[in-house]
C-alpha cells in the first residue's frame, strides 16, 4: 500500500472522527476515528526520514508545520470547545512539529545523554501542554520511527504492533492519571473510560493499513501533496462553519 492511498485513508477517518465529535453521532464514528492518528503519524516520521538529509527542504516542510499548527489552533478549540483559544486541549499538529523538532535536535548534536534529555523535554512539553495524545503520542512516534527504521526485517511486523499497543494501552493510563490526579475527578475517569476505553482500543484497526506500506510515495501530484498538507485546517474550518451556521 503506498503512501498516497495511506494519506486518503487518514484523512477520511479523520474527517469521520471529527463529524462523529462535533455533531454528537453514533460512537462508530470516532471508533473509525481511531486509524487516523497512526497513520498520520506514520507519515510524518516517514518524511521526515527521507528529509533528515536534505536540510533545505527539512526547513520548509518544519516551517510549514509551524504555520499549521499556528492556523489550526482557533479552529480546533472553535470546533471542540466554542471559544478560538483554550488551554483545556493543543491541535495535533503541533504535536507532530515538537516530534520533528526533537527528530532534528537529536540529528544536530549526534549525542544519546543529549537525545535522552531533549526527548524528556518534548514529552513533558507534550503532556503538560496537553498537546494532541499527549506524551503517550510523543512514545508512540518514538517506538513508531525505530520500527520503520527496520522496515524489512522479520520483526518489523511486531515492532509496529509494539507500537500500536503503547499508543492504545498508554493512553488509557495516561488518562487514568490524568483525571486520579484530582481524586474529586474519580468517578468522572469512569465515566469517561466507559464511553472513551472502549474507543481507543479500537485503534488496532490501524495496523493492517501500516503493516501494509511499501514505502513508495504512489501516484501522488504536487496539488495533491498542497491539499494533504493543508487539509487540517482546512476541514477544521468547514466543520465549524457547517456547525455554527448550517
Amino acid at each position: 500500500m503506498s503512501a498516497f492511498i495511506l494519506k486518503i485513508i487518514a484523512m477520511l477517518t479523520m474527517t469521520i472522527d471529527h463529524i462523529g465529535e462535533v455533531f454528537s453521532m453514533p460512537l462508530t464514528y470516532r471508533i473509525i476515528g481511531r486509524i487516523a492518528f497512526p497513520l498520520y503519524a506514520m507519515m510524518v516520521i516517514d518524511g521526515y526520514l527521507h528529509l533528515r538529509n536534505d536540510k533545505k527542504r527539512l526547513m520548509k516542510y518544519m516551517f510549514f508545520l509551524l504555520v499549521s499548527s499556528i492556523v489550526s489552533e482557533p479552529l480546533f478549540d472553535l470546533c471542540f470547545s466554542g471559544t478560538p483559544f483554550t488551554m483545556e486541549t493543543q491541535n495535533q499538529v503541533l504535536q507532530f512539529l515538537t516530534f520533528v523538532i526533537g527528530c532534528y535536535m537529536c540529528d544536530l548534536f549526534n549525542n544519546k545523554i543529549i537525545s535522552v534529555v531533549i526527548w524528556i523535554c518534548i514529552t513533558y512539553l507534550n503532556y503538560e501542554l496537553a498537546i494532541g495524545y499527549y506524551a503517550t503520542g510523543i512514545l508512540f512516534m518514538l517506538l513508531l520511527m525505530f520500527a520503520m527504521k527496520k522496515r524489512g526485517n522479520d520483526y518489523y511486523p511486531l515492532l509496529l504492533l509494539a507500537a500500536v499497543s503503547l499508543l492504545t494501552f498508554g493512553e488509557l493510563f495516561e488518562q487514568l492519571y490524568i483525571q486520579l490526579y484530582d481524586f474529586s475527578k474519580t468517578m468522572y475517569y469512569f465515566q469517561y473510560y466507559i464511553k472513551h476505553g472502549t474507543v481507543v482500543l479500537y485503534t488496532f484497526l490501524a495496523y493492517p493499513f501500516m503493516v501494509s506500506y511499501n514505502g513508495s510515495y504512489g501516484p501522488v501530484s504536487k496539488s495533491f501533496k498542497i491539499f494533504y498538507r493543508w487539509f487540517y485546517p482546512l476541514h477544521l474550518f468547514a466543520l465549524y462553519i457547517i456547525n455554527r451556521y448550517i
